[in-house]
């Protein structure tokens, strides 16, 4: 797994991600489902594996994890967080739909490698801008 490139249907997980702020959760730190969803579905795609999540808190990672059936270790030293999480996972089917919505953005149809070989575009600063995203520029290209 290690050093193995992405499959062109997940080429969402990049090094910046932006999801709206999760709402209606008591942890002060909290993210929405389609993080780990996208994480883990990425990562391990249709295998299975184990999702180590070292700091548990409400338990998105946990719902996640649950979801798309992979085994997990959690671990969290909040006993408040920890119940929290239990009943997260007692609930997990409320939690599906926003799991599907994630997993069929996944479309991509070419690596980031295929991408790059062909100079097509890779990204928001990469050689092959399209002439829609050159518009939306703040600068042209000429002025930075």
């Amino acid at each position: 797994m290690i050093g193995e490139e992405l499959k062109p249907k997940h080429a969402l997980l990049t090094s910046i991600c932006r999801f709206p702020p999760k709402q209606k959760n008591p942890h002060p730190a909290p993210f929405p489902l389609a993080l780990p969803v996208r994480v883990i579905y990425s990562i391990l795609d249709e295998k299975r594996g184990v999702v180590l999540d070292p700091c548990c808190g409400s338990g998105t990672t946990l719902v996640a994890a649950k979801i798309l059936g992979s085994n997990f270790i959690l671990i969290e030293i909040s006993k408040e967080y920890i119940k929290l999480a239990e009943k997260r996972l007692l609930n997990y089917r409320n939690e599906i739909k926003d799991a599907e919505e994630e997993m069929a953005k996944h479309i991509g149809l070419k690596t980031f490698k295929e991408r790059k070989e062909r100079g097509e575009f890779t990204g928001r600063y990469g050689k092959g801008l399209s002439p829609e995203l050159k518009k939306m520029l703040l600068f042209p290209e000429e002025e930075r």
